[in-house]
This record gives C-alpha cells, sequence and structure tokens, in this order.
C-alpha cells in the first residue's frame, strides 16, 4: 500500500483494494482430501484490478533499476526492457551488464515491493 499511497492513490480507493485483497482464501484439492488455505501475498487470479496493481508495482522497481540495466541501442534508441504481462526481458551488452541489472532488479523488487523473481524460470539468450 505505500506505493499506492505514494503514487497518490485516494485513501478511499486504496481502503476498497485493502478490503478487496483481505482474508483470501483458495480450495486446495489433493485426490479426495480438499482443504483452505489463506493467501498471503500476491494478486488475484482473474481480477479486474490485478495486472494494473502489478503494473504500478513492477514500474517502480524498473525505474529505480534503469541506471544499473544499460540495454542496447537501436536506431539511435536505448532500449533496456521489454515487458508483457507478467514477463520482463531484460536487455543488455553482454553477461556481465545482463547479470548486474538482474540482481539490482531482484534487489529493488524484493525490498522495496516484497516480490521476488522465481530464478527457475530465468531464461539467457
Amino acid at each position: 500500500m505505500k506505493i499506492l499511497k505514494m503514487i497518490i492513490i485516494d485513501y478511499r480507493d486504496r481502503r476498497i483494494i485493502r478490503e478487496l485483497y483481505k482474508h483470501q482464501t483458495t480450495s486446495i484439492k489433493i485426490k479426495e482430501s480438499k482443504r483452505e488455505a489463506t493467501i498471503r501475498k500476491g494478486v488475484r487470479q482473474g481480477c479486474n484490478v490485478s495486472p494494473l496493481l502489478f503494473n504500478i508495482y513492477i514500474k517502480k522497481a524498473i525505474n529505480e533499476c534503469e541506471g544499473y540495466c544499460t540495454g542496447i541501442k537501436v536506431n539511435g534508441m536505448r532500449i533496456q526492457m521489454l515487458r508483457f504481462a507478467d514477463n520482463i526481458a531484460i536487455i543488455a551488452q553482454d553477461e556481465i551488464n545482463l547479470k548486474r541489472a538482474l540482481e539490482s532488479l531482484d534487489c529493488i523488487l524484493e525490498s522495496n515491493c516484497k516480490m521476488k523473481i522465481n530464478s527457475k524460470k530465468i531464461q539467457k539468450l
């Protein structure tokens, strides 16, 4: 909620969002056994507000990370990242710059947004 407050989202809207995400549960079914589980983190799957919230939080982290991400120049324009939905492609001239950008983004996401990069999904090309 800190980031929503920082970007001047009205307190009434923040309260609505907080209530939307409060006391979330899901059902987990394993074979014939079914249990309720509390969801403590993340955005709601299928919620119309979820992509917007994700973009607000990720944009803040990306803005802070831009100094560590060299990117490449294409037709005189610097391209540092490509994003689609919840996927991010970090672009760098070499593996050292790529590693530095990825580590800085991971650190910023974890400390400021309580988000973590899934290292199992990382691919280098």
